[in-house]
């Protein structure tokens, strides 16, 4: 008898935390895919892959919510507007700033990041005994991509220097630009640069400058105010920090390490 009003208890308190999550996630949430970024974003938009999108998977199924895919890839930039006006309901691959936390919520953080500083490999040698902060006050012109955020450290650095600074939709054309000598490097993230190097047959033509490399902080999941609430966020807050005990988390981090090495 007591066995059995426990089993009943349980199944009670399951059916309420089901009854609630479909209460708070009342519909699925509207996500976007831009370009293959391994191996973080891979796939295609209607089929993704990589890291950010299995670790976003698997918090939107413990949660108890339930994700869409937008019908066309979209670009990054147009995903952070598409965030602003509500188009889009969350993306992932984050970083926190004050300007997007006027329209925006974030998750607990499901990762870190960090970049670093790419140059032709017979450039190198120049950046031997030398510090980010001292470099950028020569006279070079660095490239970055709209819309990315590199961490507070490297805002501030640039904040000086605007001049010196030239900035693209993407990194494919800093890498031409840099092969041009029209820009002395340009910042990428780390692994998805050398990687993405690799893939195109230039990783011994265009080499990152390692110990350059600076934590650009942590990684969001990062929602539309416009047509979410605290009460998703919380939702999944709590999804994500379910996969990282039950350890689906790690089992999907060790996928991707065991393939690519360190990959935050």
């Amino acid at each position: 008898m007591i066995f059995r009003c426990l089993i009943s208890l349980l199944f009670g308190f399951s059916l309420i935390f089901s009854v609630n999550a479909n209460v708070v996630c009342e519909k699925p949430l509207l996500t976007g895919w831009s370009a293959s970024w391994e191996p973080l974003v891979m796939g295609s938009f209607d089929n993704p892959t990589g890291f950010d999108k299995d670790i976003l998977q698997a918090t939107i199924d413990a949660a108890g919510c339930s994700l869409r895919q937008a019908k066309l890839a979209v670009p990054w930039a147009r995903q952070l507007n598409s965030i602003k006006t509500g188009q889009l309901d969350i993306i992932t691959g984050a970083s926190k700033t004050t300007e997007r936390e006027k329209y925006a919520y974030f998750t607990e953080p499901y990762r870190y990041e960090s970049v670093t500083i790419f140059v032709l490999a017979e450039k190198l040698s120049e950046f031997t005994s030398i510090t980010f902060k001292e470099w950028i006050t020569k006279p070079v012109v660095l490239g970055l991509e709209y819309d990315n955020f590199y961490g507070e450290e490297v805002k501030s650095i640039l904040s000086v220097y605007p001049e010196k600074i030239y900035k693209v939709k993407m990194n494919e054309q800093n890498i031409q630009k840099l092969r041009s000598h029209r820009i002395d490097a340009y910042i990428g993230f780390v692994p998805a640069e050398p990687i993405r190097l690799n893939k195109m047959g230039l990783q011994e033509e265009i080499v990152p400058v390692s110990h350059f490399k600076i934590n650009t902080g942590q990684v969001h999941f990062m929602l539309s105010k416009k047509s979410n609430n605290q009460q998703v966020v919380g939702r999944l807050n709590e999804g994500l920090k379910e996969i990282k005990n039950n350890g689906v988390y790690e089992q999907i981090l060790r996928k991707y390490v065991e393939k690519y090495g360190a990959i935050q």
